[in-house]
């Protein structure tokens, strides 16, 4: 039987349409792929910044924002084999910060972890910590989150509501309340890469 040319236009258009219908599935599914949350507790060694704005002074009272800039490494837990690299940024606010006042609590922090893998991507981690210590007996000074008795959550990849930060510092104490009794105040605490956090 001769086949026309339309009979053969209208039978490669229905195979068209078989042959994307068969496909739309995985093409979609492709699309819509998200990154995974890890599972698990995860160490991390922690180096950065952490900047007030204004400054602070040693006692008078004052908004001030606090803006943590770090990079992490060394991580250790049932996934950190994955992590090449990640980015840890946090803000906290006071409305009337002084060195003094920081001397009893830290604000609340609430902060982000961003992933890059080795291959495919990984959920970032949402950080929210209710307050913070500083430890001015300690050698280096440091600052730890949560405060004893307060909470400390985190929610994406590595989800745990037993979340820690421990930010030392590069400076002692004494230094710590010199710089805060100068002119310019206190800007930048340098945070060494001894510190770690604990997703």
């Amino acid at each position: 039987m001769r086949t026309t040319p339309n009979a053969v236009r209208a039978a490669v258009a229905v195979t068209v349409v078989f042959v994307g219908l068969a496909l739309s599935p995985a093409l979609g599914g492709a699309r819509l792929a998200s990154a995974t949350a890890a599972k698990g507790t995860t160490m991390c060694f922690v180096s950065g910044t952490l900047k007030a704005s204004p400054a602070l002074t040693l006692g008078s009272g004052k908004a001030t924002t606090l803006t943590l800039s770090a990079t992490l490494q060394g991580c250790t837990g049932s996934a950190a084999s994955k992590i090449m690299h990640a980015s840890l940024s946090g803000k906290s606010t006071d409305t009337s910060a002084s060195c003094v006042g920081f001397e009893n609590a830290f604000p609340a922090l609430g902060a982000k972890v961003t992933y890059k893998t080795t291959s495919g991507s990984l959920a970032p981690t949402k950080l929210a910590f209710s307050a913070g210590t500083l430890n001015y007996h300690s050698m280096p000074l440091s600052i730890s989150y949560p405060k004893s008795g307060g909470k400390g959550v985190a929610q994406g990849s590595f989800a745990t509501k037993q979340a820690t930060l421990m930010l030392n510092l590069s400076v002692p104490y004494t230094q710590w309340v010199s710089t805060c009794q100068s002119a310019a105040g206190l800007a930048t605490m340098t945070v060494v890469s001894t510190s770690s956090v604990t997703l």
